[in-house]
């Protein structure tokens, strides 16, 4: 069973989570990434029976400018975010990365996320819903997912 914990910045751009842990993709979780951090960023890691870091997970805000088939956008609106989430290479195949989005989105109304193709199939597997873009579709082309009721 994984246990989910908040981590906050030190500093205006530091990185909140551990460097020295290996399997994560460093370039995501570095410095340089963390230059676009915003006051309203949140940081999670997912540690697992041992007290070891699994899983990863920053929630951001982001602004949709596409029309998606079945869910009503508003393009004036900001929507809470699932910027970046990984699991840690040794760790994957496991079932560790939906039980770690399912303890993450049960401690919000909703969550949204873009997932490029190849991750398709992993969020088809959560609780989250794919709705696909109105308009002429690129096979690369991110994918919108969301979890729970979007605010009216």
């Amino acid at each position: 069973m994984l246990k989910i914990r908040r981590l906050y910045s030190e500093g205006s751009y530091e990185t909140p989570f551990d460097k020295n842990i290996d399997g994560f993709e460093e370039k995501w979780w570095s410095q340089l990434v963390f230059d676009a951090m915003s006051s309203r960023d949140e940081f999670y890691s997912f540690t697992n029976e041992a007290e070891e870091e699994v899983a990863r997970a920053w929630v951001d805000w982001r602004d949709y400018a596409d029309t998606y088939a079945g869910i009503n956008i508003d393009h004036e609106e900001s929507y809470r975010y699932l910027y970046l989430f990984e699991v840690r290479r040794d760790c994957r195949g496991r079932g560790i990365g939906k039980e770690a989005v399912d303890l993450l989105s049960s401690g919000f109304d909703y969550l949204t996320l873009l997932a490029l193709p190849k991750a398709v199939g992993f969020w088809e597997k959560t609780q989250f819903v794919h709705y696909e873009r109105i308009g002429a579709q690129d096979p690369r082309e991110q994918q919108l997912f969301v979890c729970g009721h979007l605010p009216q």
